[in-house]
Order: C-alpha cells, then structure tokens, then sequence
C-alpha cells in the first residue's frame, strides 16, 4: 500500500541525517515541495503520490485531514510544514 510506502519512507528520512539535510536543502525556494519529496523517495525505490504523502503525513503526526479540516475552518487553507 502506498501510504505504507510513505510511512516507510518517512522512518528513513528520520534516521538518515545526510537524507533530511538533502532534502531540507533542495526543498529550499521549491514551488512544489511536496513534489520534490514524492520524486525524491522514487529515486529511492518509494513509490506513493503527493496525495498519499500527505495523507499518511497527516495520520503520522495526528491531525486532521484536509476534509476534516474543510469542515472545522469552513474550507480555509493553511500551510503544512512537512519537512521536519
């Protein structure tokens, strides 16, 4: 399952220093951070989309999912800092 993926990929990038300061860095002024994650773990061999990033990423750290959010904020955005 691709969220599996995610969570797997994620359990990389939290024990990989070198990793975490690699995409800190290349993230960096990216339009499209999200989408620099998702290409960078395929490189790696994790194949999930931006979608199931951030879905499992939601379950991850307890939060509300966008739906949910929706409901609560009455469809106002925020900023997810996914990086961390």
């Amino acid at each position: 399952m691709s969220k599996e993926a995610v969570k797997e990929f994620l359990q990389k990038v939290r024990s990989d220093k070198a990793l975490q300061d690699q995409l800190q860095a290349a993230a960096q002024g990216e339009s499209d951070p999200i989408g620099h994650i998702v290409e960078a773990a395929r490189k790696l061999g994790f194949d999930f989309s931006a979608q199931e990033f951030m879905q499992a990423e939601e379950e991850i750290q307890g939060r509300l999912t966008h739906e949910q959010l929706k409901g609560v904020a009455g469809g106002v955005k925020g900023h997810h800092d996914f990086l961390r």
